[in-house]
């Protein structure tokens, strides 16, 4: 046997006499008082001494100790989601909220094409690539954020406002002539508000663009009711009555985008909005 080997030897004999040693002084007779072992075990280890170099045993130890504790870090985090993989865009807390948005939200996916998209994006890029993105708003809603208010369009994209429209809001009832345009950065985010009604009035629908996000809509009286909406490149949300006064919504940090356990990554966004007028 070398030299080398009778030194693992003499050390492990010191680290399982130190484990016995702790084994006694914890009152091990007791057959009802709970032990760590773990807790003897990094006892002994720190009585080694530290000049000396960790014998290849108690190194290997260490090495698949700090692999398990990273493998533990990594698998915490939620898994990513996919858009092809859902069958449903909404998360719904509890059959009375599914009961009101039924009644009062509605989601298009696909309302518009890419190359419509496309149409709208490129009209409204004009406006907002020359702003800085603000990171401070009049109210606190919204952090990370450029945003403008149109009121005159191409033909091309007032036949897409028109239609949105059609869909939005009954023939006659008076609507806000200017559209708003919001656009997110990627680090940017939309705080939990009901908009206020001086503004607008009953309903509130947005086009999404560029991004997919989730939005969050959280019951003002009741925070156990709330609904995730993942919002796809395209699609079209409406709020109407209840669900527009008495639920909350916000558009979720990147890092908080969390739709049924799952992660949606999230980019820049653009939302272009219309509103009828306020009662």
């Amino acid at each position: 046997m070398t030299m080398g080997s009778l030194c693992v030897l003499r050390r492990l004999r010191n680290v399982s006499f130190s484990i016995r040693k702790c084994l006694l002084q914890s009152g091990s007779s007791s057959h009802t008082e709970k032990f760590s072992s773990s807790s003897c075990w990094n006892h002994a280890l720190s009585r080694q001494d530290v000049s000396s170099p960790c014998p290849p045993v108690l190194k290997k130890f260490h090495s698949s100790s700090r692999k398990y504790q990273e493998g533990c870090r990594t698998s915490a985090e939620p898994p990513l989601l996919k858009l092809d993989q859902l069958s449903n865009h909404l998360e719904i807390s509890d059959a009375e909220t599914e009961d009101i948005f039924t009644k009062d939200f509605e989601l298009c996916n696909e309302f518009v094409s890419e190359e419509e998209g496309r149409v709208i994006f490129d009209e409204v890029e004009d406006y907002l690539e020359d702003a800085e993105y603000q990171y401070a708003h009049w109210d606190n809603a919204i952090h990370g954020y450029r945003e403008t208010e149109k009121s005159r369009w191409s033909e091309k994209s007032q036949a897409i406002l028109h239609r949105i429209r059609l869909k939005a809001f009954p023939s006659g009832e008076h609507q806000l002539s200017l559209v708003h345009v919001l656009d997110l950065a990627k680090d940017g985010y939309i705080k939990p508000h009901v908009d206020s009604v001086k503004f607008c009035g009953t309903t509130i629908v947005g086009l999404s663009l560029l991004s997919p996000a989730v939005m969050r809509l959280t019951k003002q009286d009741d925070p156990q009711s709330w609904v995730n909406v993942v919002l796809q490149p395209g699609s079209l949300y409406i709020m109407r009555n209840r669900v527009r006064y008495e639920f909350t919504h916000e558009i979720l940090k990147d890092s908080d985008s969390l739709f049924k356990g799952r992660r949606l990554q999230r980019d820049r966004r653009i939302s272009v909005m219309c509103r009828n007028e306020p009662a």
